[in-house]
């Protein structure tokens, strides 16, 4: 199947589209995402117009993967992607 966002639930925000589970298969966070995948993951989306930003905690013992299809970011004030 496919998942298409509506932009307004995406814009200028995050928008988690898919939430995984422990190992216990129990949700490893409490959001209700539409996708449900049998890894430990989340996965958010957001468009953000020029200017604007968008924040997210890392937890402990978390890793983050950043995809940037158009446009810059910066992260953290330090790392800069175009």
């Amino acid at each position: 199947g496919s998942y298409q966002p509506k932009l307004e639930d995406r814009k200028n925000k995050w928008l988690q589209i898919m939430n995984g589970e422990t190992n216990d298969c129990k949700p490893n966070n409490n959001n209700d995402a539409p996708i449900r995948l049998h890894q430990d993951v989340n996965i958010y989306v957001s468009e953000l117009d020029f200017g604007k930003t968008v924040s997210y905690d890392l937890g402990k013992d978390r890793q983050a993967y950043l995809v940037c299809p158009e446009g810059s970011v910066k992260i953290n004030g330090v790392v800069e992607l175009e």
